[in-house]
């Protein structure tokens, strides 16, 4: 089984997930994401009903980790001066 070494800003280490579960909620924050910025909550509502019993494991677990990974790669990134906290897709 592949696993990815999630980076963790913040955390002491990095957390090894298992690649397929990664790319799943990879691919479900993105998408959540595209639409437009969301805040925690509206993230992690949009990735638990699109993988409610789809998904093995804890979904909120799972997109936590892997949104601090994302935000840790500068995939995506937190708006400044929002309240609640939005975030966002980083242009490259």
């Amino acid at each position: 089984m592949d696993k990815v070494k999630a980076k963790n800003p913040g955390w002491k280490r990095g957390l090894s997930i298992d690649k397929a579960k990664y790319d799943v909620m990879r691919s479900a924050i993105l998408d959540c994401l595209k639409k437009r910025q969301c805040t925690h909550t509206e993230m992690a509502n949009y990735t638990g009903k699109k993988l409610k019993g789809k998904f093995p494991g804890s979904i909120e677990w799972y997109m936590q980790v892997v949104k601090r990974d994302l935000e840790g790669k500068g995939v995506i990134g937190r708006v400044p001066k929002t309240s609640p906290q939005l975030c966002e897709i980083r242009k490259r």
